[in-house]
């Protein structure tokens, strides 16, 4: 049974670096990924001592990537607010037409 245990903590912590190194990644992507739903372990006993400096480093990882995270957000909302009022102290006050009949 130790041995299960064992290999459940390290499909569990290879699954959390995996999620760190694609939520890095995805900041430097043009697309979004969604990250799945985690939900922790159970049935599988307590973390083995030997995986205990490991988890700690990946929560450590956790904690750097989602301080990196929230910081281009608040990054991404600052130039979207530049943006948005650039646009609208360049925008015409009256409507401009195009005449593509004529």
């Amino acid at each position: 049974m130790p041995d299960r245990s064992r290999q459940g903590w390290l499909v569990i912590l290879d699954t959390l670096e995996e999620d760190i190194a694609a939520a890095e990644k995805a900041q430097h992507d043009d697309g979004v990924t969604k990250a799945g739903h985690w939900d922790p372990p159970s049935g599988i006993g307590p973390i083995p001592s030997d995986l205990v400096d490991r988890a700690q480093r990946i929560r450590e990882a956790q904690r750097r990537t989602v301080a990196m995270l929230q910081a281009a957000v608040k990054d991404n909302r600052q130039h979207h607010a530049l943006i948005g009022a650039v646009n609208a102290s360049t925008a015409p006050n009256r409507a401009v037409y195009l005449d593509v009949a004529g």
